[in-house]
């Protein structure tokens, strides 16, 4: 479960801005909350079930999302990976000097699959990390696992085991003290290692080659799956999503090359249908179905592989393609105990304000993202707005640019010249 996250000199984003998924006070407690998970070990400690972000284009919104896949990225490839590989993660704000010279801070509180809750901060520039600690909270309280800061030893703390003075030999200062501990037997480091590498998921880049990945991915989890309960769960999403869909199956590429490489091995997934003069499924390539049902086929999927193992999953730009229904009916899935029983979370970005309608989220739940007159991205939650009631319609005030996070669009300056007429005047001439 992700609590809170934070980033700082990333992208669009110079100052600090910050993700808390803890519920605000300023919002009115109701009983029973769905939107609300609690861990057993933790149970003073509450999370939101999502957030979404609002924002213009270009406010900065994917910004944050970004960051956050970045941080998950980093880790899970830390232990291995080379001089100049962090020129790719460290991208910060290029509008003024200084930070350009700074490295990018990256905070994440989070409770991981041993039931532990974690923090962990970590700062790198280019070159290498310049900052690197771990603490739990087993029994709430803060205990230090270790702490790095450039050009110093690594500290550990007296309740970590293992040969960690060996370890850290090994750790080169572009590396990742959590992602090198995990792989060399520091046991400790495994679960919050593991939350970066199993349980963070991003899908942020809309790209073809992606889809086609994460759509393989399904696939192979629907063979995989010897009980067949994802395959009825997909299988049911799509058809009770009004696709025309009957249901779901996948079938092996008929590829002889695919067969001699066993760990190659690809998946199609095919679409049933059923046709008036015959009883035998129909099967189409999904590739013939339209754009919005494709895009159900991979996020459906995604979304409900992330209930399944009660993951955080963040999306860029959820709605697209999508019809807002479809997209609030999906929202829904992490709202209900039923369909949530292991305290997936849900958090991403959209256009769509119709969301904002009907008591789908709390005040806290939703985000704004706005874009400085320096080009900085800030980031604020409705539930800090004062004297905000209950009553106020949010799609409206949105739209109306009340709370910001709507573009300022100069309707004069889209007065193009088309002089059609003039250009036939100036050819005679």
């Amino acid at each position: 479960m992700l609590i809170e996250f934070s980033v700082t000199n990333f992208r669009s984003i110079k100052n600090e801005q910050v993700l808390s998924l803890l519920p605000s006070g300023r919002v009115r407690k109701i009983s029973k909350d769905n939107r609300l998970l609690t861990h057993s070990n933790y149970p003073q400690t509450e999370t939101l079930a999502s957030a979404v972000v609002f924002g213009a284009n270009a406010s900065g919104k994917s910004n944050l999302l970004r960051a956050l896949e970045a941080l998950s990225v980093m880790v899970q490839e830390g232990h291995d990976s080379v001089l100049g590989e962090g020129a790719k993660a460290y991208v910060p704000f290029r509008l003024d000097r200084m930070s350009r010279e700074l490295p990018t801070n990256f905070y994440i509180r989070f409770i991981a699959s041993d039931g532990v809750q974690y923090e962990y901060e970590l700062s790198r520039d280019a070159e290498s990390v310049t900052h690197e600690a771990l603490y739990s909270y087993p029994k709430n309280r803060r205990v230090k696992l270790f702490e790095r800061s450039e050009n110093l030893p690594v500290v550990f703390g007296k309740k970590l085991k293992g040969d960690k003075q060996s370890i850290a030999r090994h750790v080169l200062p572009h590396q990742l003290m959590l992602a090198k501990g995990a792989q060399l037997g520091l046991g400790q480091l495994m679960a919050p290692w593991r939350f970066f590498k199993s349980h963070l998921r991003a899908y942020i880049l809309y790209r073809s080659v992606y889809d086609d990945a994460l759509l393989q991915g399904i696939a192979k989890h629907i063979v995989n799956d010897e009980s067949g309960r994802f395959l009825k769960n997909l299988s049911q999403l799509v058809y009770n999503a009004d696709t025309g869909i009957k249901g779901i199956d996948v079938v092996q590429e008929d590829s002889e090359l695919m067969g001699l490489f066993e760990g190659r091995r690809r998946f199609q997934i095919k679409t049933l249908h059923y046709s008036e003069d015959t009883e035998k499924p129909v099967l189409f390539e999904l590739k013939e179905e339209s754009i919005g049902t494709r895009k159900l086929v991979a996020l459906g999927g995604l979304i409900l592989r992330v209930l399944e193992a009660g993951d955080t999953l963040a999306i860029d730009e959820l709605d697209q393609s999508m019809h807002p229904h479809l997209t609030r009916a999906l929202i829904k899935l992490f709202h209900n105990p039923n369909t949530n029983p292991k305290r997936a979370q849900l958090i991403f970005s959209t256009h769509d304000a119709s969301l904002l309608n009907d008591d789908l989220f709390r005040f806290d739940q939703v985000f704004l993202s706005e874009r400085s007159e320096d080009g900085e991205t800030e980031v604020s939650s409705v539930s800090d707005i004062p004297n905000l009631k209950k009553e106020v319609p949010l799609e409206e005030w949105y739209l109306t640019g009340k709370f910001g996070g709507t573009p300022a669009i100069n309707q004069l300056g889209l007065e193009f010249d088309f002089n059609i007429q003039g250009d036939e005047e100036q050819k005679e001439r």
